[in-house]
């Protein structure tokens, strides 16, 4: 039965650790012999304990190469990040820029507008000017030719109806006051449609200056908006390195996650290893301790048989509380000899706060002795004693009110 339980379990290992991709040849090959005697089967677990430590081992080193490959992908994303951060601060900066253009634009074509409207209205002005010049000038002429050919007024009256050169004087006086009078307006005409030509012209220039520096700020908007494409793509190709990266990031973190949930399976399977070892060597410890043992206890004070503590419930001599007491205690001198009540293989040769020094001694076929309080113990772990051997000597250490052995059997059926 216990045979097959031991199949059972190691079929599981050899299953779990086909599906990690973790399992050499050589393993497969252990596990697979099924057909072992029970002295090999401890020997058979070891191999396999092995095999599961150097799997284990492996699964360290590509643990720690899978950690520094993530550091290093954390920095190079962090990099990437500061990078995307810098661009988009400056694309941010010249879309400010573009758009401080943009306005400077807008208002420059407003202006030309203005202009446009003004120089509009100055050219409405001087063909008004214009006009105005040549109907008066019209209508100078057209009064000249009318007096003229009324005889209101002619040079030939004023030379030959002068009856003195003093009233030629006076006929050509007012003849030309008449002329200055209109000659007068029609200048002021002129000058006026002068200055409207010269307003006209200095709005034109003005015009042509914002076109000038409409057709720089435009310039500036091109390049400003080719550095805005460029820097779009500087930004795209970073975001895309960027995903790349977090991508690997991510499948290095799944394989992380995956590496220390197989090393935990792998943990698991090494306890259960070693508990089938242990509980192994116990089966063999205890087939080993019957050669030993005579299968009668004797008593283990060659001093003196006072029991000074029965087994069973009774209240503590130190805690005063009534609890169950596993033993008999026997006073006995302090240094005398604890012996042996039977052979077998020491299992336990330790300290501890109740029991202080303390033995255990295996002797096959579930039956186990212990030895308590000594004040100093003889025997080590896994040591063979036979019966009667000295195993410690008497004493009151851990929870005592005095030197006394205090002895246990155990029967584990």
């Amino acid at each position: 039965m216990k045979r097959n339980k031991f199949v059972k379990i190691m079929a599981v290992v050899l299953v779990v650790l086909m599906l990690l991709g973790l399992v050499s040849a050589a393993v497969v090959t252990v596990l697979s012999t099924q057909a072992r005697a029970d002295d090999s089967t401890i020997d058979e677990l070891k191999v396999e304990k092995d095999a599961l430590k150097q799997k284990k081992a492996e699964l360290e080193q590509r643990k720690k190469e899978n950690e520094s490959k993530r550091a290093e992908l954390n920095q190079t994303l962090n990099a990437l990040s500061g990078k995307i951060a810098s661009a988009v601060a400056k694309k941010e900066a010249l879309d400010q820029s573009i758009e401080l253009t943009r306005q400077d634009i807008a208002y420059v074509n407003e202006e030309i507008e203005l202009l446009d409207e003004q120089i509009y209205i100055k050219e409405q002005e001087y063909e008004k000017a214009m006009a105005e010049e040549e109907r008066q000038l019209d209508i100078f002429k057209r009064r000249l030719r009318a007096m003229e050919e009324n005889g209101t007024i002619s040079y030939y009256e004023i030379l030959f109806d002068a009856k003195s050169f003093s009233d030629f004087l006076s006929r050509l006086d007012s003849v030309n006051e008449i002329l200055q009078s209109d000659e007068y307006v029609i200048s002021q005409m002129r000058q006026a449609r002068a200055l409207v030509a010269i307003a006209h012209q200095e709005l034109y220039d003005s015009k042509e200056e914002q076109k000038a520096v409409k057709a720089t700020l435009e310039e500036k908007e091109a390049d400003l908006q080719r550095q805005i494409d460029e820097a779009n793509e500087v930004i795209k190709n970073l975001e895309k390195d960027y995903d790349a990266y977090y991508a690997t990031y991510q499948q290095n973190k799944e394989l992380g996650n995956q590496i220390q949930a197989d090393m935990a399976k792998i943990e698991k399977l090494q306890k259960e290893v070693d508990e089938l070892i242990a509980k192994k060597m116990r089966e063999q410890a205890s087939v080993n301790a019957a050669v030993f043992a005579n299968g009668d206890f004797i008593w283990p004070s060659p001093s003196t048989n006072l029991v000074t503590s029965r087994y069973g419930v009774r209240e503590h001599p130190v805690y005063g509380v009534t609890a169950m007491h596993n033993g008999v205690d026997i006073g006995a001198a302090y240094g005398t000899n604890i012996l042996a009540a039977d052979g077998g293989i020491v299992t336990i040769s330790t300290y501890s706060a109740s029991y202080g020094n303390y033995v255990m001694i295996n002797h096959g076929g579930g039956r186990y002795t212990l030895y308590a309080h000594m004040s100093k113990r003889l025997v080590n772990v896994d040591q063979t004693v036979s019966q009667g051997d000295v195993i410690g000597l008497v004493g009151s250490t851990g929870v005592s009110t005095g030197p006394h052995i205090h002895f246990e059997v155990y029967i584990d059926e």
